[in-house]
């Protein structure tokens, strides 16, 4: 056998290699159809490539809604009467602001982490965030920190603010 017999495949007989090439295009052709198929019966590629697309175009976030909802599920809190239910509103506007900085690439353990990395250009707000945080950083720390209406309305307020000037809402 010399080199030729192997680079033309003389050793397997015509008919054999035929159908070991039809064979082989069919199962091709499966798994394309099979990728193909699976492709667009899932939303990989949505989620990976047409919402960046569309967020870009829009210049704003896919989450808006969601983030609205939860906004206005804190408001909510804040109608009560309930000491507990303004704590949690406030530690939830703190938890919405982490995950708004952490999708804009602002990474941290917490909320200051993040807020160390932002300039006063990105969020003109960032001194009042700073000066509110005091009320999460005691309700966090001491359970029986006292929230009045007042100090929690003030704390959403400037949060909400800062989601104005990061054209979440």
């Amino acid at each position: 056998m010399n080199l030729g017999d192997l680079i033309y495949l003389r050793f397997i007989p015509s008919g054999t290699l035929l159908t070991l090439k039809i064979i082989s295009t069919a199962v091709s052709l499966f798994f394309v159809f099979s990728i193909a198929f699976f492709l667009k019966k899932t939303n990989w590629l949505q989620y990976r490539y047409a919402q960046d697309i569309r967020d870009f175009l829009s210049f704003k976030m896919h989450d808006l809604k969601r983030f609205e909802k939860i906004l206005n599920k804190i408001t909510k809190r804040l109608q009560s009467q309930s000491v507990s239910e303004y704590k949690l509103a406030i530690i939830e506007t703190e938890n919405l602001l982490s995950e708004i900085l952490d999708r804009m690439g602002y990474k941290g353990e917490n909320v200051g982490d993040q807020l160390k990395q932002i300039t006063v250009d990105v969020l003109p707000s960032i001194a009042e965030i700073q000066d509110v945080r005091k009320i999460s950083k005691g309700i966090i720390h001491d359970p029986d920190y006292v929230v009045t209406l007042e100090r929690a309305q003030r704390f959403i307020k400037v949060h909400e603010k800062a989601f104005q000037d990061l054209n979440i809402i």
